[in-house]
Formats: structure tokens, C-alpha cells, sequence
């Protein structure tokens, strides 16, 4: 995907400080493993969020629950996905972002 344009960067834990996030001005979307080592990922989405980061979200989990996918929602995430799930299921989550850039929430 680097090929295409797209950077990635990776951390293996969400256990980040609100003064360490730092995201390049051109992020277009974050994926968020939601059980992150640490804080979980939607935790993780909210510090972003308080930090003045509004990148849209993808959550992806292993463990899905009505609960889970609330929290989800309610931190406004542009798509939830449960492992595994078809590469095509991610595709499709950030090609929507790329075709309508200001709309966040789309599931």
C-alpha cells in the first residue's frame, strides 16, 4: 500500500500518554486494534480525540459484544470490524473515507 500513497505507522500498545500522540497533519484514518496491550483502543480513540485529533477510526477486534460495539459507535469510528474479516472489509471502510472525507461514521 505504500506504493499507493498510503504510510503506516504501528505501535504495539494503546498505554499512551495524552502529551506522546503525535499524528502527521496528512493521517486520513487510524486503524485501532480494540484490545491493545494497556489502554484499549477506543480509550485510545478518546484521548485522540481530546488532543484535538479528528481522524476518522476503524476499530477492529476478536472481541465483539453489543457493549464493545456501543463504545465503538459512541466514539464515532468509521467502521468496526471483527476478526478476521476479508481484506476486502478494510478496503472498503477506507475507500468510503477517501470518497466522502467528511463524513466520519459510515457503518
Amino acid at each position: 500500500m505504500n506504493g499507493a500513497g498510503i504510510l503506516f505507522a504501528t505501535a504495539k500498545t494503546g498505554d499512551l500518554s495524552a502529551g506522546t500522540i503525535c499524528l502527521p497533519d496528512s493521517a486520513a484514518c487510524i486503524i485501532l486494534d480494540i484490545g491493545l496491550g494497556g489502554a484499549s483502543g477506543i480509550e485510545l480513540g478518546h484521548r485522540l480525540s481530546a488532543a484535538g485529533h479528528a481522524v476518522p477510526l476503524i476499530f477492529i477486534t476478536a472481541n465483539d459484544s453489543e457493549t464493545v460495539r456501543q463504545a465503538a459507535l459512541d466514539c464515532g469510528c468509521l467502521a468496526y470490524l471483527e476478526k478476521p474479516f476479508p481484506a476486502s472489509a478494510l478496503i472498503e471502510a477506507l475507500d468510503r473515507r477517501h470518497r466522502n472525507p467528511d463524513k466520519h461514521q459510515s457503518w
